[in-house]
């Protein structure tokens, strides 16, 4: 029962962090693309960064993380990092609920 349960865990674990390893070198294409385009917002560029930083940030502490609590923890930033990229890439604010136009 308990080595089924982390199995289990365990395919979760490894499908996120193959969704964030494509979503990060998605980001990193963005990086290059970000260094030529010189007509970009530089608001948006700034939070284009800024939230690719975070993301990494947290995968970062993913992947160096033994506790399955905190990793559960970094997950949900990370997700919360990669919905706040996407908003700023469709022109939206950060942070629908908050009257702010820059990423933390």
């Amino acid at each position: 029962m308990l080595n089924r349960l982390l199995q289990k865990t365990s395919k979760l674990i490894i499908n996120q962090i193959a969704y964030i390893s494509c979503k990060l070198a998605q980001s990193k294409i963005l990086d290059y693309i970000l260094l030529y385009n010189g007509f970009m917002n530089n608001l948006k560029e700034t939070n284009i960064r800024k939230a690719i930083w975070h993301i990494r940030r947290h995968l970062n502490e993913l992947l160096n993380s033994q506790d399955e609590k905190y990793r559960k923890h970094e997950m949900f930033h990370i997700r919360s990092s990669i919905d706040c990229l996407e908003r700023v890439m469709n022109n939206e604010k950060p942070y629908p609920p908050m009257d702010r136009e820059e990423v933390f």
